[in-house]
């Protein structure tokens, strides 16, 4: 690693991991490689449904702040909560 570089942490840490070539794998084809991306990008691509939802209030309340302190929307933060829920990472006690 050259010495007269000024890196955080973080770009320290990216040099050494590109240095050591077992954390990395050498792609053959790269423009084959970026197709087989664009294509799983379009197959993943997320389509939006608008849903109306009646909550109440205090805990729309509690979602906007859990939501501020996390820095992301409320909406955002029931979506990742549902989306969740679906594959089962969270389970209900009903």
């Amino acid at each position: 690693m050259k010495k007269n570089l000024k890196l955080d942490s973080y770009e320290k840490e990216l040099l050494e991991s590109i240095e050591d070539e077992s954390q990395w794998i050498e792609i053959e084809d790269i423009k084959e490689e970026q197709e087989r991306m664009k294509k799983y990008a379009i197959n993943t691509q997320e389509r939006i449904k608008e849903i109306n939802i009646q909550l109440n209030e205090n805990i729309f309340y509690q979602f906007k702040k859990k939501s501020i302190e996390n820095g992301i929307s409320y909406q955002n933060l029931i979506n990742a909560l549902i989306h969740n829920y679906t594959i089962g990472k969270i389970k209900l006690n009903l």
